[in-house]
């Protein structure tokens, strides 16, 4: 007797967007849901081909959210990643336009800057 014809779940496809998402290949996706690649393929085709950009949209938008709302963990990430922050810093000392690097830590304390 032939096998039933394949028909995936709402929580199947969201799992494929979630493995697409994650990096893993079709074939690895298609082993978990115990399905041949080319079933997977012919039945998820927009899941494979757009689950990891709308998987990558939901997790901005979240990080995005959680900074503007004040977790302070989320604001810090998003400038090193977005706004290429560090924890080393610039400073122009001598005026002429050159950058010297140095890490915050080694910054004197206010009183021993100079003016």
């Amino acid at each position: 007797m032939a096998r039933p014809q394949w028909e995936p779940s709402n929580a199947e496809r969201m799992l494929v967007k979630i493995m697409r998402a994650g990096g893993k290949q079709l074939a690895e996706v298609a082993k978990a849901l115990d399905v041949a690649p080319n079933t997977l393929k012919r039945h998820c085709k927009a899941e494979l081909e757009q689950g990891k950009h709308e998987i990558d949209a939901k997790v901005m938008g979240a990080l995005v959210k959680a900074a503007l709302s004040g977790n302070v963990t989320a604001q810090i990430f998003y400038l090193k990643t977005r706004c290429q922050w560090s924890e080393l810093a610039r400073l122009d000392e001598e005026g002429d336009g050159a950058l010297r690097r140095f890490v915050v830590s080694e910054i004197p304390p206010k009183d021993e800057q100079r003016s």
